[in-house]
């Protein structure tokens, strides 16, 4: 079926389900993308002026219904570096390195939270893992490179607590963490947290642990 088509349907199941209360209607999408072309399809489908339905993203939604704002994912990266600078003692020698990694470590942030992972018990395994990696089995001592090898991966846990108090105190967080946050909440929580407003979900083929 193509993009066309899709929203075609979804105008019309909108146009037959909701057709005096479009304006008390919320349409979530996966993204932002499909917004332009649903509101253009419902105006040629209804023939006439109508309220259209509220239309977000689910990170957008997620974030309004706990109260914090996405976070640019640049700050995050910003929030790393400064978090890395101020729990090494030796200063900035290994910044630049650092640096590297931090986008995929924000990336890699966010998927342990979209999928609830036990974060403590994978950062230990992941440590653990990489110092048996690392063993000598002649006993000899590891290189300067090797013990900041390891000390980069027993020192993420503290990164990913540090980053969670700074997104907390900011009020602003990726979406996996966000998404977290809401899943801690009670059934009874969420309806609160989603208003009067009726919910339609449009073309989400899966959902991480968080968002389900």
């Amino acid at each position: 079926m193509s993009k066309t088509n899709f929203i075609q349907r979804v105008a019309a199941y909108i146009l037959e389900h909701y057709p005096t209360d479009t304006d008390q209607l919320t349409i979530v999408f996966p993204n932002k993308s499909a917004s332009i072309f649903l509101k253009k399809e419902l105006s040629l489908q209804a023939g006439k002026t109508i309220w259209m339905p509220q239309i977000q993203s689910v990170e957008e939604i997620f974030a309004q219904w706990i109260g914090m704002s996405i976070a640019d994912p640049l700050s995050i990266i910003f929030d790393l570096i400064e978090i890395h600078l101020s729990t090494r003692s030796g200063g900035d020698e290994y910044m630049d390195q650092f640096a590297g990694y931090a986008h995929q470590i924000a990336k890699d942030f966010d998927e342990i939270d979209h999928h609830l992972v036990d974060e403590a018990a994978l950062f230990n395994f992941l440590s653990e893992a990489k110092a048996l990696e690392l063993w000598h089995p002649d006993g000899s001592a590891l290189s300067t490179y090797e013990k900041n090898y390891l000390h980069f991966f027993k020192s993420l846990h503290g990164i990913y607590i540090a980053l969670q108090k700074i997104m907390l105190q900011n009020n602003s967080a990726y979406p996996g963490a966000i998404a977290r946050l809401l899943s801690s909440l009670s059934d009874a929580e969420l309806i609160a947290k989603s208003g009067q407003k009726k919910l339609l979900f449009v073309g989400f083929n899966a959902l991480s642990p968080a968002e389900e």
